[in-house]
């Protein structure tokens, strides 16, 4: 048996061609490994990527959270209407980065819980203004210059809801064209 010798325990080995078999395992094991090392790496710039685009997203959500709309009519109240519930508890904070569609939502759940809390005509500006408008915003600003405004050219704050509508319509869906 040419090349095979037989150690003391009685297996055969190769003895001239042992270098090239334990050498090519080795390049074949060395290759292997390479392989997986590129596929860790591929994997983890994925996987980087991946959490970028999450911590992009996490930052993104609250601008698209207040754009889900609720019409206060898809809401079960009871048939009859407890006295006890205040405009301040369903009408919807006015928000100054509307677009055109969350502007109407806004303007139906406000007259849906005017409404619903029975909010005489005449009270329905100061409901809004009171229910809807943070203090500290931009909105809330203009609309106090808008009355004072008002006062002076009318003598009186005369300005009704659907005027106050048409206002804050040409204020903050189409300040362009005004």
């Amino acid at each position: 048996m040419d090349g095979e010798m037989k150690n003391d325990s009685g297996k055969v080995t190769q003895d001239m061609d042992q270098g090239h078999c334990e050498s090519s395992t080795t390049l074949t094991l060395v290759n292997d490994l390479n392989k997986c090392m590129s596929d860790v790496w591929s994997i983890s710039n994925m996987l980087e990527s991946l959490g970028a685009c999450v911590e992009y997203m996490d930052e993104e959500l609250p601008k698209y959270l207040y754009k889900v709309h609720y019409p206060l009519e898809m809401i079960e109240f009871p048939e009859e209407k407890p006295r006890s519930i205040k405009p301040e508890s369903l009408l919807p904070t006015f928000n100054e980065d509307f677009d055109e569609d969350e502007f109407y939502y806004w303007i139906e759940d406000v007259e849906s819980g005017f409404e619903y809390c029975d909010v005489a005509v005449d009270k329905q500006v100061e409901v809004v203004v009171r229910c809807t408008l943070p203090l500290e915003g931009e909105a809330f600003k203009w609309w106090q210059g808008i009355q004072e405004l008002s006062k002076k050219v009318d003598g009186k704050n005369s300005i009704g809801w659907n005027e106050m509508k048409n206002l804050f319509m040409s204020k903050y869906l189409y300040p362009k064209i005004v």
